[in-house]
């Protein structure tokens, strides 16, 4: 990796989507509405954001590239939209469902205990607060969940524990223990109910990108074992 960037990355082809949009001469006609627009990962979205210096994630970026020839030089550009949640939940059942292209993206399967950590110790434990900085929430049909921690049994097998909780992140229960198979990045995201990932703002439970957090920090952390040989977490 060089400053947070990869040198390789995956890229998914999608076609355009179509739609009438209002312009001055009064064309209706179809124009493409995303003019070049790629998808990005989350992950990578963070990790550009943090190369370029920036001290938050910026999730909309353009990208160019100037291949130089022999006579001349040519500029390619398009813009790069994270996928974020909001993205995720609001393309269920079009055309362009983001779910199967984030699961797509991370999906790769690595054999790394997501509890290592940049010193290459196998911790064995990640207490989600003390890693995002603040509690992890998500909601399940009517039912609210903080998701506390993550405890290795080893060989991809985790136990997840969590509270049921109120609107107002309140506990209303004792925690349980659902043990997992985690072998990707996706599955990760699919184990803490990534989709309906959720913060507590003002006082209430709201939809958020905490998941995202969460998973880029495990993947920063665990990854840089890679460059000791040992980690493919980074994908």
């Amino acid at each position: 990796m060089v400053n947070g960037v990869r040198s390789k990355t995956r890229l998914a082809v999608i076609q355009d989507v179509k739609g009438n949009v209002f312009n001055s001469i009064g064309a209706d006609k179809e124009i493409d509405e995303w003019d070049g627009v790629g998808y990005t990962s989350p992950y990578q979205s963070r990790m550009e954001s943090a190369s370029l210096g920036h001290s938050h994630n910026v999730s909309v970026k353009k990208t160019f590239i100037t291949p130089v020839h022999d006579y001349y030089a040519e500029e390619l550009k398009w813009a790069s939209n994270e996928i974020t949640n909001h993205l995720i939940r609001s393309s269920q059942g079009s055309e362009v469902d983001l779910l199967k292209i984030y699961k797509k993206m991370h999906s790769e399967p690595f054999d790394q205990d997501i509890t290592y950590w940049w010193n290459g110790e196998a911790e064995g434990y990640i207490l989600i607060k003390g890693v995002l900085g603040k509690n992890l929430y998500a909601k399940d049909g009517f039912t609210y969940w903080r998701y506390d921690s993550i405890k290795s049994l080893g060989n991809n097998a985790y136990v997840i524990k969590k509270t049921e909780v109120d609107s107002k992140g309140n506990a209303l229960s004792a925690s349980v223990q659902e043990q997992v198979h985690i072998e990707s990045i996706y599955d990760i995201y699919s184990a803490l109910n990534g989709v309906n990932s959720m913060s507590l703002v003002d006082g209430n439970l709201k939809f958020s990108e905490s998941i995202h957090d969460l998973i880029y920090n495990i993947v920063v952390y665990a990854g840089e074992i890679d460059s000791q040989g040992g980690s493919t977490l980074t994908q």
